[in-house]
């Protein structure tokens, strides 16, 4: 894992914090989201995304600018960012392949094929 990530594995402890979640109205830490990865509640790779950056929201909003743990949020930030960036181009180049294959011309009986075809329709009884 990454090393700002450490900060944020677990859920704010209430004796570091008493009043972070009087602060924080929707608490997300990572690993909540890799629960729910792992649970397959995440549609897509965009719902993993807005619940790390809920999870660096929620540190910027409730630490100082400067402290420790907003640098770490804005270092997990930027590396998630340039990961997910590189996830979106690789999503992108699979469905712009799966396009392509699924509007390319498919196999066509040939003309002499559909004659065939239809001689034998023909002289059916």
């Amino acid at each position: 894992s990454h090393a700002s990530a450490e900060d944020f594995l677990e859920p704010v402890s209430l004796k570091i914090a008493p009043d972070y979640y009087d602060v924080i109205k929707k608490p997300m830490d990572l690993g909540q989201v890799r629960d729910k990865a792992n649970d397959f509640k995440y549609q897509t790779a965009r719902a993993v995304k807005r619940d790390v950056d809920l999870v660096v929201s929620n540190a910027l909003q409730y630490n100082l600018e400067g402290d420790e743990v907003a640098k770490a949020a804005k270092t997990l930030q930027k590396h998630v960012d340039r990961l997910f960036s590189k996830l979106e181009a690789t999503i992108a180049k699979i469905e712009a392949n799966r396009e392509a294959e699924s509007s390319a011309p498919k196999d066509k009986a040939t003309p002499k094929d559909s004659k065939a075809h239809a001689e034998a329709s023909s002289s059916a009884p």
